[in-house]
């Protein structure tokens, strides 16, 4: 009832009707589904035996689960399908409250570590396509896809449990030292107990013999660090502005032609994601410098799943399948070429997105329009699929024939015989 929340109501022609106090049957169809989504809660939560701090995870995953059943008041459908046009996907869908053995990364364990934790699923995740699941060690949550679950086992008394602490720690703290004990170790070390100087030691330097690195066979001691601007206010007043400001106006020339993007209103309701410019020197084998390159790139992660984009999977050629194609190239003598300019530029996009004009080169007496792109700019999450749905649909056009042992793999036959061997957007012909 605030006055700004009036005013528009009021500017939109939209009358506003008010509940009596203490009289929910006035409003039974919100508060039906609050009590299926509260009942729902109590069962998952009573079936996972878990306690009820966590509550917002069952709610959460109660409406997930709410969105994708089909319901009367929609026609039989989902609410999913009824928003988005389109049937949800239940296949990922797993007991909530059951064990989850969660894949952690190399950089993050040890040579001897275990590869996975043992977690419990909470749900699912909203913005991002994984589950959610639940570490009692750390207790903390986070989001993991590559999951394995065990649905026979159920949540447990478990999850109350707090990590044990280290043997020594527990002993120093239930039995403190005596005075005649600290000025004995003082003596042991050479200093007393009020020297401070050493409390903290330098930091230990690795004493290892630094080699450069051998790719291949071939060290490379003779590379270079070049100096690459992070934004477009430190391209523009580097030492190399002339340069970059040519990879920059290239750039822009290459998605003019391409007719990337056209400029429009912000729609309301919709909201654009911001851009930014990524610069990269260029060298050759000898480290020498070839171009100065010059990425307009999308902020993709703003993008949100199912309004913004769809499937985001490109398939990729298996390195066994590369190192055949090399071979064959070497054995029968034909010619090898490798990669593709602005092949992502090429897809065309299925959904409405938005974003704001490159700084630098925002149109004059036009800033306050923003890019509706019609092509997959480099960054947006689907655009590697839109190139790959662009590319399989040309090369069929063309003739060419996907292998049954690796799809990422076309021939075509006759007399001249082309061998293609696709990996996102770079190509082997």
């Amino acid at each position: 009832t605030s006055k700004a929340f009036e005013a528009l109501l009021k500017a939109c022609g939209i009358r506003h009707e008010l509940t009596i106090p203490k009289t929910p049957e006035q409003n039974g169809v919100a508060e039906r589904l609050n009590r299926t989504l509260v009942e729902t809660t109590r069962a998952t939560l009573l079936d996972a035996n878990l306690p009820q701090k966590f509550w917002a995870e069952a709610v959460s995953t109660a409406a997930y689960l709410r969105n994708r059943s089909p319901s009367s008041a929609v026609g039989g459908i989902t609410p999913h399908q009824a928003w988005y046009g389109q049937k949800p996907c239940v296949d990922h869908l797993r007991v909530f409250g059951c064990t989850a053995f969660v894949h952690v990364p190399k950089d993050e364990r040890g040579k001897l570590d275990s590869k996975t934790r043992k977690c419990i699923l909470l749900g699912y995740g909203g913005v991002q396509k994984g589950y959610r699941v639940f570490d009692h060690l750390t207790q903390k949550i986070s989001y993991s896809r590559n999951v394995k679950f065990d649905k026979r086992e159920i949540g447990g008394p478990s999850i109350e449990e707090k990590p044990a602490q280290h043997p020594l720690i527990l002993d120093s703290v239930d039995e403190p030292e005596s005075d005649s004990d600290c000025e004995q170790r003082d003596e042991e070390k050479g200093g007393t107990s009020n020297d401070t100087s050493g409390d903290e030691a330098p930091p230990r330097r690795s004493t290892r013999e630094r080699k450069p690195v051998d790719y291949y066979g071939f060290p490379q001691a003779h590379l270079t660090i070049h100096y690459e601007p992070t934004t477009f206010e430190e391209a523009t007043n580097c030492p190399e502005k002339a340069k970059w400001s040519e990879a920059m106006s290239k750039e822009m020339r290459s998605l003019k032609d391409n007719e990337v993007w056209e400029l429009t209103a912000l729609p309301p309701g919709k909201k654009a994601i911001c851009c930014k410019w990524v610069y990269k020197v260029k060298t050759d084998s000898d480290g020498l410098i070839e171009r100065y390159k010059a990425r307009l790139v999308a902020r993709g992660f703003d993008q949100k799943f199912g309004s913004d984009c769809d499937e985001t999977f490109c398939p990729v050629v298996r390195m066994e399948s590369l190192r055949t194609l090399t071979a064959l190239s070497t054995q029968r003598g034909l010619e090898l070429h490798v990669d593709v300019a602005t092949a992502f530029l090429n897809g065309t996009l299925q959904r409405e997105v938005y974003m704001e004009q490159p700084t630098g080169y925002k149109k004059e007496g036009e800033e306050h329009l923003v890019c509706r792109p019609r092509k997959s700019i480099y960054g947006l999450k689907q655009s590697s699929r839109c190139w790959n749905m662009a590319l399989d649909d040309q090369l069929t056009k063309m003739g060419f024939s996907q292998l049954k042992s690796d799809p990422c793999i076309y021939m075509s036959g006759g007399e001249s015989i082309f061998y293609i061997g696709v990996y996102v957007d770079d190509m082997v012909l």
